[in-house]
């Protein structure tokens, strides 16, 4: 005898494998538009991994009237668990969930800003031979349009073309795009990793008033903020975002920071 009761969540992953075929098992037209959106989908994100271009919603289902289950920082990585399909993809980490693939952006350099190190020019190929596009200044801004290759960068802005990575260096600023000015705000990063408390005095001994978290966004009272520094060195500043209070950015000497740039309305 046939057992006809197969459990819920078998008939979903049988429905979405077998999406747009008919049940001859031919594949239909509308099968083969999603296999080609598939692969172009997996084509826009190497390696598994991605980043929210924003601050967007994890969804507990591949539509907006899901659950929302969690909140992604702007610039916070996620790592993909399919392919993705119609304007949606499935994420493992930092939760397992669905996001909208529009507010995605590839890991790595795609989309990011970078300024000439001294005065360059812009190549119409990837070769000092080939035709110059363009000459650039010292400091000017460029966005990155596809990955490093052997040893040039692919540029969509100013203008198309390709510089010598050599020439290139991480704007001022860190995570933003080109232009565009982060103003009083910062953004936690993940070096603080269980929390970075927000205290009433800036010092460790003062009461602790609230706890921010790796993705969080920050705003200082002032622009550059007055940065008061403790007995052992440590830098603190002064926030009013997302509550007024201090937080500490870490140490002068060290190679990394509680803070990263960001970019917000304020």
């Amino acid at each position: 005898m046939i057992n006809w009761q197969k459990p819920v969540g078998k008939w979903t992953i049988v429905a979405i494998a077998c999406l747009g075929m008919q049940v001859t098992g031919r594949l239909t037209g509308t099968a083969l538009t999603a296999s080609n959106q598939v692969r172009r989908v997996a084509q826009a994100f190497p390696e598994k991994c991605a980043i929210a271009i924003g601050d967007s919603f994890v969804y507990n289902e591949p539509a907006t009237s899901g659950q929302r289950i969690r909140i992604l920082g702007g610039s916070e990585q996620v790592t993909l668990a399919d392919e993705g399909i119609n304007g949606w993809i499935a994420i493992s980490s930092p939760v397992k969930g669905f996001v909208q693939i529009k507010d995605l952006k590839p890991c790595g350099p795609i989309g990011e800003c970078r300024a000439a190190k001294q005065s360059i020019f812009v190549y119409d190929r990837p070769d000092s031979s080939s035709r110059k596009i363009r000459s650039m200044l010292t400091n000017e801004e460029v966005i990155v349009a596809d990955r490093e290759r052997n040893g040039w960068i692919a540029i969509s802005s100013p203008v198309k073309g390709f510089v010598q990575t050599v020439d290139m260096k991480t704007c001022q600023g860190g995570d933003r795009a080109p232009g565009e000015s982060t103003g009083r705000c910062r953004r936690v990063t993940d070096i603080v990793g269980q929390g970075l408390n927000i205290r009433a005095l800036p010092n460790t001994e003062s009461d602790i008033i609230g706890s921010l978290f790796p993705g969080d966004l920050v705003m200082f009272k002032i622009n550059p903020p007055q940065i008061s520094v403790g007995e052992s060195g440590r830098q603190w500043v002064q926030i009013t975002f997302p509550q007024e209070g201090w937080i500490s950015q870490g140490f002068p000497e060290s190679e990394s920071s509680n803070l990263k740039a960001a970019a917000c309305r304020e």
